[in-house]
């Protein structure tokens, strides 16, 4: 199925609502979806949330970047549920059970959102400011190549930054991500595009954030 037939069958499955807001991006058939504020059942009240934070492993996710592959600390941390494993930067993220009542909500609503299987989730807190993610497009080997990425935000207002992965860069947009608010990037995103959640002074940015995130898996 190509990008833009992959765009039309899902825009069919859930109207755009009075809040929300497509916006196709200049590069290839890409495109993003943007929530600002989420559905009823997918927001955290401050139980689930200290229940979902306490989820987070020990220590900060590790990898490997650039052509050389240097050895990386994250500044955040990150685990995989539901699928049997992500492998991204280096690192293989063995995929934990699923049983926590409020993840499998989410998974259900995505599953019906988008008509298709989604199978896990992979979840990153970051404490403050401090903890980011760099700049960066989805590796698509284990994926159903365009299919739409979830990214569900709650806790801390952070900025999500995307542009385009060319030098000059010729297309770049913050959005701002407030508690209870989604973005869905779909098509060519992860071919034409790099996204980011960039740190912030932690004297201004101090609170802590969830970001939850659902992929489409080869042969889910």
């Amino acid at each position: 199925m190509s990008s833009q037939s992959t765009l039309d069958a899902f825009l069919k499955t859930k109207p755009i609502g009075a809040s929300s807001y497509h916006l196709t991006l200049p590069h290839g058939d890409s495109w993003l979806e943007v929530h600002p504020r989420l559905p009823p059942e997918l927001l955290m009240d401050p139980a689930t949330f200290e229940r979902i934070w306490a989820l987070h492993p020990k220590d900060l996710a590790t990898g490997t970047v650039g052509p050389e592959q240097k050895a990386v600390t994250f500044q955040r941390w990150t685990e995989m549920y539901g699928h049997e494993h992500y492998d991204f930067s280096g690192q293989r993220h063995e995929g934990q059970p699923l049983d926590d009542p409020f993840l499998q909500t989410i998974l259900a609503w995505i599953q019906k959102h988008s008509g298709q299987p989604y199978q896990g989730l992979l979840i990153n807190w970051y404490k403050d400011g401090s903890h980011y993610i760099g700049k960066h497009r989805d590796k698509e080997t284990q994926l159903v190549k365009g299919s739409a990425i979830y990214s569900l935000s709650y806790g801390q207002d952070r900025d999500f930054v995307i542009e385009a992965d060319e030098q000059p860069c010729t297309y770049r947009k913050v959005i701002h991500m407030n508690d209870g608010s989604g973005i869905i990037m779909g098509g060519q995103t992860q071919t034409f595009y790099k996204h980011s959640v960039p740190p912030r002074a932690k004297s201004k940015c101090m609170g802590r954030r969830i970001n939850i995130t659902a992929r489409l898996f080869k042969g889910a």
